[in-house]
């Protein structure tokens, strides 16, 4: 067990020692750093994915749910129409930074939000008004749509097919990883808050 231990430590630094010296060193880091991206894009969908209905519910109410989910496929028209347009004007890796930036600058914005007395969690009444509610859910849904198929979109674009057979189960096994970690480390954080008298 040790002997295989100590082979497959040492082949894992023979390759991170001579990783420049491949001659397939760029298609190799593009792999790499394909895949660290689509680790953290979803990753981060991982923990919101579930928390997009728990916080329409606890904002709105879940007899409204049903109407939103409708809402939000109509909304999802005008955005691709928009994706679209952006497609026309811009190059395939300044729409993943446009998508990305969206939701980076929206996310910090909403985590505000939630912690206001009168617009977040803390106002503890559902209200088909509390338009917060709405937002945040159409908000979370189309993160999907746009930032997934965009990336999916931008890495079509710069693999071609045999690449693509190399480079996609990576990406693939790298996503679901980042899915585990993230959700992972959401409880053990949420646990140890609650553990320490940090959540009421």
């Amino acid at each position: 067990m040790f002997e295989w231990l100590k082979k497959v430590s040492g082949n894992f630094i023979f390759y991170i020692k001579n990783f420049k010296n491949n001659e397939n060193y760029y298609d190799t880091l593009k792999g790499l750093l394909l895949g660290c991206s689509f680790f953290f894009i979803i990753g981060s969908y991982s923990i919101l994915r579930p928390l997009k209905s728990a916080l329409f519910l606890a904002l709105v109410g879940r007899e409204y749910l049903p109407i939103a989910k409708i809402i939000s496929i109509v909304i999802l028209f005008p955005c691709l129409l928009l994706y679209t347009k952006l497609v026309d004007k811009l190059r395939r890796y300044q729409v993943v930074y446009f998508f990305l930036a969206v939701y980076i600058i929206g996310g910090i914005i909403t985590a505000f939000l939630l912690t206001h007395p009168a617009w977040g969690l803390s106002n503890t009444s559902t209200d088909p008004y509390r338009f917060f509610g709405w937002a945040v859910y159409f908000f979370i849904d189309l993160y999907s749509p746009l930032v997934v198929s965009v990336f999916w979109a931008f890495a079509n674009s710069i693999n071609n097919p045999s690449e693509a057979r190399r480079h996609y189960a990576f990406m693939v096994s790298g996503s679901k990883i980042g899915g585990m970690i993230s959700t992972g480390f959401a409880w053990w954080f949420f646990s140890w808050r609650d553990g320490a008298g940090c959540i009421r």
